[in-house]
């Protein structure tokens, strides 16, 4: 159910989705019914465009997936522990991104799997390079692994493009080429 004034998105037994429902809130708390029947009950939550998901609502083949794989934040940012630091910093904003639980964890196993690929060293490189970017996901960091750009130094001063021939426009007058 998604609740308008928040976008926000809340779970329901899985035997109701599609039918038509009511929701009732508070400030604090979410209540979903179908008919006079309270179905669940949320902690409200006003982050825009997100989901809250209850693990008794899912259907019984989704549970026993979640569950057999034992998937949390505290396993993945374990496991990253082990990769290093940076590769630690990156599951962990991946994970505070929250944008969907799953999609979180898939893109943090993809992250962890990328350093049996390319092994621990280069993998802490390429977290360590994609830290300076507002967006971190798999994606960022299998490009950055694909195109050997964590082997390349970062210089942490460099804040503009460089002058070079290419590059079009009036010429800065505090700037030499």
């Amino acid at each position: 159910m998604i609740l308008g004034e928040d976008n926000h998105q809340y779970s329901v037994p899985y035997r109701l989705i599609g039918k038509r429902l009511k929701i009732v809130y508070t400030l604090d708390t979410v209540e979903i019914y179908d008919h006079l029947a309270r179905v669940a009950v949320h902690k409200r939550s006003f982050r825009r465009n997100s989901y809250t998901t209850a693990t008794e609502h899912r259907p019984p083949n989704h549970k026993a997936v979640v569950e057999s794989q034992a998937w949390d934040d505290e396993y993945f940012l374990r496991e990253a522990s082990y990769r290093g630091e940076s590769v630690q910093a990156v599951i962990k904003r991946i994970l505070e991104s929250k944008i969907f639980y799953e999609q979180t964890y898939n893109s943090c196993l993809g992250i962890l799997r990328l350093g049996k690929q390319y092994g621990t060293v280069r993998l802490d490189a390429a977290c360590q390079r994609a830290l300076q970017s507002p967006v971190v996901n798999f994606g960022l960091i299998n490009n950055i692994l694909k195109r050997n750009l964590d082997k390349m130094s970062v210089d942490p001063h460099q804040t503009s493009i460089p002058i070079h021939g290419q590059i079009q426009g009036p010429r800065p007058s505090n700037e030499f080429i």
